[in-house]
């Protein structure tokens, strides 16, 4: 069943709504639909889902009426918040679609010691208003239930400071896999992913004191926006596999 999302307001049983433009166009003109009572899923971003129903057209925006909510079991019980460095444009942009797409929860951008992306005030709204379409697209063609939410960027040791029970990516570290720091963190995961060069011996050293799991993503050398999705995999597909051997 086709699905789309209403996202600025709230959802209420038997209650008329209007799609909006971008998503009546993809309807009719993309999908060919154009018959009144066709059953859709209508979503609110927060992993609420309804059964919706075509009733008609108002100014070229599909109207649905809104009966019962249904549940759609499709997001991950782990919820991985992830802090990335902030990294170019174009790379930064496949990151959030990548592990929005994957699963992740929420993400908050992070200045760190050899990040290169400088952004005034005006340029951060702006980013975070782009980021934020990405996510919602990402989520669209995935047809997730909850939509993450992009914060606006922060410092390292900021992130640090209001993080307990987190993992950070980190290419020197021996020891560690990835998979071992998962078995010593519960549902809420905190995941910090650094820029090109990855982070500095003070800033893991910084984690590390704050109870922040250093861990390596094996034998390679990977992007950072590479590594961001592979990590956000390899934890949601661990905790799954732990969560059914219990």
């Amino acid at each position: 069943m086709r699905k789309f999302f209403i996202l600025d307001k709230p959802l209420n049983k038997n209650r008329k709504y209007l799609l909006s433009k971008d998503d009546s166009h993809h309807y009719e003109k993309v999908l060919r639909g154009n018959s009144k009572h066709e059953d859709i899923i209508i979503c609110d971003g927060r992993n609420h889902n309804y059964k919706g129903i075509i009733v008609g057209n108002i100014n070229d925006q599909v109207e649905v009426l809104i009966s019962d909510e249904v549940i759609i079991d499709n997001e991950p019980t782990t919820k991985i918040h992830l802090f990335p460095a902030l990294i170019k444009a174009e790379k930064f942009d496949y990151l959030l679609q990548k592990c929005s797409e994957v699963g992740v929860f929420e993400i908050t951008p992070m200045f760190t010691q050899r990040c290169m992306i400088k952004l005034d005030q005006k340029k951060i709204d702006k980013k975070i208003s782009r980021w934020n379409r990405i996510v919602v697209e990402a989520c669209k063609q995935c047809q997730r239930s909850y939509i993450p939410i992009v914060n606006p960027p922060i410092l390292f040791e900021k992130a640090i400071k209001q993080s307990e029970n987190g993992i950070i990516a980190y290419v020197d570290e021996k020891k560690q896999h990835i998979k071992q720091a998962i078995l010593q963190c519960n549902d809420n995961i905190n995941l910090f992913i650094g820029p090109e060069g990855g982070f500095t011996k003070d800033e893991i050293t910084i984690a590390n004191k704050n109870n922040i799991k250093s861990s390596h993503l094996g034998s390679l050398i990977l992007r950072a926006e590479t590594a961001a999705v592979v990590a956000t995999s390899v934890i949601l597909y661990e905790k799954m596999n732990y969560e059914e051997k219990q």
